[in-house]
């Protein structure tokens, strides 16, 4: 299975959720957020990003996982009306696969478009070890994307 990621480090060692709570974990917990496509990493990066200081290139990672390693998933359908503006929902059930130690990945539905799905890492689980980062390259972010950034098409001018 391929998954990607975009990042500033090149490791999978999910640090940054020891300092920072995010959609699905609470501050405390090594995570690592993935996409199933690299466009799904690029949209939940791009909803973070200060558009103020929008960097003109980024880092994407290619991560290998093993074939046979097994995945816990959190369906949309399975989650309460609301989750999408419920951290605390989110987040409780994050923090509890993390701490099942059950499997090395969870599926997730994306908050942006939940028919697009995540994948959690947790780099603490012994099948981290069938994780490997197999690309990582500097991608330019194309000028177009941000606030204002648009070029403006009519309708007319697609047919």
């Amino acid at each position: 299975m391929k998954l990607w990621r975009i990042s500033n480090f090149a490791n999978l060692s999910g640090d940054g959720g020891l300092r920072f709570s995010a959609r699905w974990h609470t501050v405390g917990h090594r995570i690592v957020y993935c996409a199933e496509h690299p466009a799904g990493s690029l949209v939940e990066h791009l909803v973070h990003i200060n558009w103020g200081v929008m960097p003109d290139r980024f880092q994407l990672l290619t991560i290998d996982i093993e074939d046979g390693v097994a995945m816990d998933e959190i369906a949309a359908e399975n989650l309460p009306d609301g989750w999408r503006n419920n951290l605390a929902v989110t987040r409780s059930k994050g923090d509890a696969w993390l701490a099942s130690e059950s499997t090395l990945l969870c599926r997730v539905p994306s908050v942006i478009l939940p028919e697009v799905y995540n994948v959690l890492v947790n780099p603490a689980h012994p099948d981290m070890a069938r994780t490997k980062i197999v690309n990582r390259r500097s991608v330019p972010l194309d000028s177009r994307l941000g606030p204002g950034k648009s070029q403006t098409t009519s309708r007319n001018q697609l047919s």
